[in-house]
This record gives C-alpha cells, structure tokens and sequence, in this order.
C-alpha cells in the first residue's frame, strides 16, 4: 500500500478524521499535484521535440513519397503498354510419345500477364499464332483459321475466342501423303491385338525392344494391313518411309532391331497481334514443347515383312519350273511373265519381297530339270532380277517408266541371242554348202582342164617332128606365088 493509505487511511467506522490528518491529506495531495505537473511538463516538451522531429521527418517523407509517385507514374506510362502487349503463351499436348503415324495434335493457350482471356479492341482481330517444328511437318486442324499448308515446317493458326489454337504434327517421312492417308493410318495404329485388347501403337510405345512387339503380334498386324488390297494407305506410309530412308533402310551393313530409334521433334510458337507480316514487332510472347515419334517401319521392314520372302519363294518354285520348257526362246518368255506376275499391283516394298523370292525361288529350280541350259537360263533370270530390284527406286523418279523393265532387257537380249545364234548356225551352214559346190565346180573344171591340156600336149608333139628348114621354104613359095598374084592384080586393067 502507499504512504497516503498508511498514513491517512485504514479509518474505522465512526472515527472522526481529525484536521491534522484532513490537512496532511490536502499537502500531500498537493504535493502529488506539484510533482505530477512537473512530470507532465517534462514530458509535454519531450513530446514537442518528438513532434517536431516526426513533422520533419514526415515532410522529408511525403516529399520522398511525391517523388517516388512521380517515378511510379513515369513507371507506369512505361510499363502499362508492354504489360497489355505481352501475352502468355502455354503449349500442352495429350501425350509426349507417338509412334510413326500418330498425329500429335499441339494445343497452344493465350492470355494476358494475369491468366485472363484477351479482349482484343472494337474492330481488332484475335491474336495469331505461328508454329514452326524442327523435325515432322505441320497440319492445320479443322475448324481454326490457318495460313500454311499440309507438310509445311511452319503454320499460322489464329487463336478462338477463348484463345485456343491447336495444330498437328506427322512424320518426317510423310510429305506428299494426301490427309486421308494419314487419318487412315493412324486408325490402323489404333488395332486392338485380340491377345492382349491393346492398340498396336500401344504395344509399340510399352515394348522395350522391336523383338518384344514383334512378338506380341504387331508388326503381323501392319504386314496384313500394307498387303490389304482394298486399302492403300498404310502401304503408301510404309512405301514413303522407305524411299526417304533407302541408303539406310537397304544398307548392306545390318540394322540394328535390339533397340528403338525415337525422333525428336521440338515445336515452337510465337503469338503476335495479327497476320499481317509487316507489322513490327510481332512477336508478344513464345513457347516450345518436344515430342517424340517411335520408328517402328523400320523393325517392320527387317524383322516381319522382308523375311516372309523365304515363305514365298518356296510358292514360287513349282509355276517357275513349269515355265521352263525345251525351247529356249519359250522358257525366256514364259518366265518374264510369271515373275510380272509375283510383282504386278504392289508397292514399293512389297516388290521389293517379290523379286526376293524370285531370286530365292530361282535358286531352288533344279539344274536337271530338262534342257541343258537350265543353269545359264536360271542365272540369267536371276541377273536380270536383281537389276530390276536395283533400278526399282529409280524409276518411281522417272515419268512414264514401265515396270520390270530391267527384267524385259535382259529377257529380250536373251531371246534375240537366242534367235542370232540360230541365224548363225544356218548361215554357217549354207555356207558349208556354197563351199561344198565350189568344190565340186573346182573338181570338175579340173578334169576339163586336165583333158584340154592333154590335146594340147599331144598337138605341140606333132610340132616337134616337122623339119624347119622345109618349112621355111615352102613359106618362101608362099611368099613368091603371094608376090605374083599382087603384080597381076596391077596389071588388070581398071
């Protein structure tokens, strides 16, 4: 307790507060009053100097903070007009694995800084979007407005009103391929295997080698799909592949099928205010995404589709035998027909399997199966088989090139081979009997002259017993009766 109640308080009821303790109560009172206003006082001009000093520093602030408004103001002016015309770009897809002839559908999202939708001003158009693609080639999706074509590397796609724009990404290899080839492989990649109720695509992305989806079935399915006859686009896909990759697919080293080959196909993207190419400044904001696209035609090639050339070549042996017959001339064409035939209608690389097994199945015909030129006629056949399988890429290039034409050179070089050695023969033999008769001439014309010279000799013998000297003069008798005769002759009158 304190000393105001000690001293004057503690008071019972019915006692009298004496004056002495009622003054002593008023001076310590004013006692308290007199200490409190000094207090107060010392504290009033500690609080001035406090004020004073807050004043001044609050007037050094607001002169700061008008300066730092001022700043922010210019800041602002600054800023405002790059933060409305720098948007968000975000790329997203549904997946980042394809295999060859899946179409990657790229979906692309535009927004202001903040996450909001564009608004695009009275009469402005929505913003565009240019795609460019390092490895594939672009599609333009329906239903968006788009500026490029179908295997371009780079498109322009303007955005919905929401501000979506999607575009799709193919293989490398597809260019040229009309879309319906691409839609209808990608549904043929969409084949449920009956062992498993997985795609096809799905057992190519989930296997860890070829052999393992080789195993499952897959590559069986894409075999019956390119040999289809009553649907071409899967053989178009596959003839594509390989006419773009032929020094690697047809290389003579060998390919490797323990492992998967993955392209990487990275997309950007550049959203800009509209499709006029001349305005500056275009681009308001950029993204990239990569994706990757499985190599499973390759493996296909190697492991599945070529090797059944083997099952076919043991077909073939039996109607290639039959062709060959005791004519020469009629074996040649008779094959040519039969190997036309193993060939005739298919794709690139279904011919491919084709003069395989003409080859194979050529190899297997016995060499004693009739005519003495069995062997030549086989090798030859077989020369001209693998020409034509050379020269096959090269005549998709060349316009109006027929089909097995390296075949029908080397067959009809043989058939006129044939046919000269024929001639030969009886040129030879006509000459045999042009000689035949000059000798018979000669012999007779020899017995003539034998004769002819024997009368001679016997006549010049004749010669040789006539004595010269009367010779000479009975040609002097001669000569005088031809004087004599001369000078009658002169004589008579005229």
């Amino acid at each position: 307790m304190g000393s105001l109640t000690n001293d004057f308080g503690n008071k019972a009821p019915g006692q009298l507060i004496r004056s002495q303790d009622w003054n002593g109560l008023i001076t310590a009172i004013e006692d308290l009053e007199s200490g409190l206003a000094g207090q107060v006082a010392t504290l009033s001009a500690r609080v001035d100097g406090v004020v004073e000093d807050l004043t001044g520093q609050v007037l050094s602030l607001r002169g700061e903070v008008a300066a730092i408004r001022t700043d922010l103001d210019g800041l602002r002016a600054e800023v405002e007009p790059l933060l409305r015309d720098t948007w968000r770009l975000t790329l997203q897809t549904t997946q980042v694995r394809y295999a060859l002839g899946d179409l990657a559908e790229v979906e692309a999202h535009v927004t202001d800084l903040a996450g909001q939708p564009l608004r695009p001003a009275d009469g402005g158009e929505l913003p565009w979007i240019d795609f460019v693609v390092a490895w594939g080639q672009l599609k333009p999706v329906p239903g968006f407005t788009s500026l490029g074509n179908s295997g371009d590397r780079a498109l322009s796609v303007q955005v919905n009103a929401a501000g979506v724009a999607r575009v799709r990404v193919r293989a490398e290899h597809a260019d040229g391929l009309p879309d319906d080839v691409d839609d209808e492989v990608a549904s043929s990649l969409t084949t449920r295997l009956p062992a498993t109720s997985r795609s096809v695509s799905r057992h190519i992305l989930d296997a860890a080698t070829p052999m393992e989806a080789s195993r499952a079935g897959a590559f069986q399915v894409l075999s019956a799909e390119y040999d289809r006859t009553d649907s071409s686009s899967v053989r178009h896909f596959v003839d594509a592949y390989y006419l773009h990759y032929t020094p690697k697919v047809a290389s003579i080293l060998p390919r490797p099928v323990h492992a998967w080959t993955d392209y990487r196909s990275t997309v950007l993207a550049f959203v800009r205010k509209d499709s006029d190419p001349l305005t500056p400044d275009q681009s308001r904001g950029a993204s990239s995404i990569q994706i990757t696209f499985r190599d499973w035609v390759g493996p296909f090639i190697h492991l599945d589709y070529l090797p059944q050339a083997a099952l076919q070549a043991r077909d073939l042996v039996g109607p290639l035998s039959a062709g060959v017959v005791a004519d020469l001339g009629k074996s040649i064409g008779n094959l040519r027909e039969r190997v036309g035939g193993v060939t005739r209608g298919l794709g690139v690389l279904g011919r491919q399997k084709g003069y395989m097994a003409v080859r194979q199945a050529l190899e297997d015909i016995p060499d004693a199966l009739g005519p003495a030129f069995v062997p030549d006629l086989k090798r030859a056949m077989a020369d001209a088989v693998s020409l034509q399988q050379t020269l096959d890429r090269s005549q998709l290039s060349t316009p109006g090139a027929r089909e097995d034409v390296a075949v029908e050179v080397f067959t009809n070089a043989a058939l006129r081979a044939d046919v000269g050695s024929a001639h030969v023969v009886g040129q030879v033999s006509t000459l045999v009997q042009r000689v035949e008769q000059v000798d018979r001439k000669v012999d007779t014309q020899q017995a003539t002259l034998t004769a002819g010279l024997g009368t001679v000799q016997r006549q010049v013998a004749q010669f040789t017993v006539i004595d010269p000297t009367e010779v000479r003069t009975k040609l002097s008798d001669v000569t005088g009766i031809a004087n004599r005769l001369a000078a009658l002759e002169r004589r008579q009158p005229g």
